[in-house]
C-alpha cells in the first residue's frame, strides 16, 4: 500500500486541533538524519524548505500536485529513480541520498515520477501507479 503525505504550513496552522505528536510529522525542518516514517521527503525550496510531500511508494507527482515542484529531497533509506516524465519516462536519475540543490543534478523543478529503484525499473513500472 503507498502513502503519500502533503505538508503545508496552513495545513500545520489549520490542525490545532491535532495532538502535538500529529503536528511533529508535519515539521521536516531537520534535514538530512530527520527521522520519518516516509523513506524519501520531497521539498518545493532547496535545503529542505518550503512545502513538503512524503513519498513512500511509485507516484507520479501530479496526482499528488508536486509536479515539477521538487528543488530538494531527503532520502532516509533506499534508492530511488527520478524522472522527468511520468511513470518513469524521460531523463531518469537513481538517487540514493539527500540533496540539498536539485538544480546540481540538473533535476530542480522539472521530477514528474518517482519509485523505489530496482534493476529494469522502467520495464514493470506501470503497476502501482494510481
Amino acid at each position: 500500500m503507498r502513502r503519500v503525505f502533503i505538508g503545508l504550513t496552513a495545513l500545520i496552522v489549520s490542525a490545532s486541533a491535532l495532538a502535538p505528536a500529529a503536528l511533529a510529522d508535519h515539521r521536516h525542518r531537520g534535514g538530512p538524519g530527520y527521522v520519518s516514517d516516509y523513506p524519501v521527503i520531497l521539498f518545493t525550496r532547496d535545503d529542505f524548505r518550503g512545502r513538503a510531500v512524503g513519498i513512500d511508494g511509485p507516484t507520479n507527482l501530479r496526482d499528488v500536485r508536486f509536479n515539477n515542484k521538487p528543488d530538494s529531497i531527503i532520502v532516509e533509506y533506499g534508492r530511488w529513480i527520478v524522472c522527468t516524465k511520468r511513470n518513469l519516462r524521460g531523463r531518469c536519475q537513481v538517487i540514493g541520498r539527500s540533496v540539498r540543490n536539485l538544480d546540481r543534478l540538473d533535476l530542480g523543478e522539472k521530477i514528474s515520477s518517482i519509485a523505489p529503484y530496482r534493476r529494469h525499473s522502467r520495464r514493470y513500472s506501470r503497476r502501482g501507479w494510481r
